[in-house]
């Protein structure tokens, strides 16, 4: 079994946490692995989504603004100068 580390943690997330554990009668770290499980196990969010929203977004900012230069050619351009 692998062991994560959090750091950083704020305190009003670190206080629900510890909340909901004692709730539940867990152990902080119990519920910390609950949480995860639960929200994993109800994510459906695939990266295939991911990409056909950034294509959208894409799409949307192409038909305001147009197609720009590609970035190869830009950088090409730059490193000549």
């Amino acid at each position: 079994m692998h062991a994560i580390q959090l750091r950083n943690v704020p305190d009003e997330l670190y206080i629900k946490l510890k909340k909901q554990a004692k709730q539940h009668h867990r152990s902080l770290a119990g519920e910390t692995l609950w949480v995860l499980e639960q929200q994993l196990a109800h994510s459906d969010y695939s990266r295939n989504d991911v990409f056909s929203e950034i294509n959208l977004v894409r799409e949307e900012i192409q038909k305001k603004y147009g197609v720009g230069d590609s970035s190869v050619t830009l950088i090409r351009e730059d490193r000549q100068r």
